[in-house]
């Protein structure tokens, strides 16, 4: 039995507790909130679990052998340096933190201990994703020439984080999924048409060793939703529609004929966030190393800051390597 601790109840908490209490092995046993409100309603759905304000009663805690830091993103370095002090395995959200400096310090961290260290890069489960991943390392496939995704919709004003911030760890992890590698520079441009001080609307784009380019549209207000990645490669083109019924298809033929032949490849029918807690644990049982380690979330912060600057520039700014 795995016992875990899980760190903010707020928007995404809750999913998680669903999802350890319904995975055998598992159980939640510690949950904390500095919100009273979030922490009565951990304790009506989770009577046996033990719910406080401090996260760090569950990290001292011998009945909590895993920690799940779903904590808003300007707490997770503290938190996280906190549990490998306390040698706890954890699962952070993403992304990992909210700078490069922070990231890439956890992630050094991680690497001296046997701890497991993994980031909730939840699309990297997901059966579509991880086909596209899958077949692009298939020498038929080719190089990719370029990736579209687009992540919009009516979705809630964030105080603490921008849209990019808020959404583009999703993209931005499958982008450098599907490339195997980061970026080599990042330009976006930004607004705020809703009151407050963070970007409601984002457009980027970003350009690779090898020339190959991606593009990103994100915002909070757009009237229909859409979470669309497209990757178009030398000899064929995946398109992952999370909203549509049928959640991906594959174009062959392409290059030659203009219009190609359209299949739907077969997907597991499973929720990517119990896919990923699964391998959480396996991680944990098995002693593996996880598919989105502290690295590949160092990764993921590392575009993302160089995305940022772009905005506060204008101009075109340098991932770090």
């Amino acid at each position: 039995m795995i016992r875990l601790g899980l760190v903010g109840y707020g928007y995404w908490g809750p999913n998680y507790a669903r999802i350890i209490d319904e995975t055998p092995g598992t159980a939640l046993t510690w949950c904390a909130d500095v919100s009273e409100a979030a922490r009565a309603a951990a304790r009506s759905r989770h009577p046996t679990a033990s719910i406080t304000a401090d996260y760090r009663d569950l990290l001292a805690a011998a009945d909590c052998d895993a920690v799940i830091i779903a904590a808003p993103t300007k707490h997770h370095f503290e938190i996280a340096s906190a549990a490998l002090e306390a040698c706890k395995h954890m699962l952070v959200e993403k992304p990992l933190t909210d700078s490069l400096r922070t990231a890439a310090e956890l992630a050094a961290r991680a690497q001296l201990t046997p701890v497991i260290c993994m980031v909730g890069h939840v699309f990297l489960y997901h059966p579509a994703v991880c086909y596209i991943a899958s077949e692009l390392q298939a020498e038929r496939t080719g190089p990719v020439r370029f990736i579209v995704s687009s992540r919009m919709g009516y979705s809630p004003i964030r105080q603490d984080v921008d849209a990019l911030w808020d959404l583009a760890p999703h993209d931005v992890s499958m982008i450098q999924t599907f490339m195997r590698e980061r970026p080599v520079q990042a330009f976006a441009v930004a607004h705020s048409y809703y009151p407050g001080e963070h970007a409601d609307v984002v457009f980027g784009s970003l350009r690779f060793p090898g020339g190959a380019l991606a593009s990103l549209r994100l915002s909070w207000a757009h009237p229909f939703k859409e979470r669309r990645v497209d990757v178009v490669a030398q000899n064929a083109t995946f398109s992952f529609d999370d909203v549509a019924t049928t959640k991906l298809t594959r174009y062959d033929g392409i290059e030659n004929e203009r219009a190609g032949t359209a299949t739907t490849p077969m997907l597991a029918s499973a929720e990517p966030l119990r896919l990923q807690f699964e391998h959480f644990v396996r991680c944990i049982q098995e002693q593996l190393t996880p598919l989105t380690g502290f690295r590949e979330g160092e990764a993921v912060v590392a575009t993302l800051e160089a995305l940022s600057a772009s905005m506060r520039s204008g101009f075109p700014s340098n991932v770090a390597a």
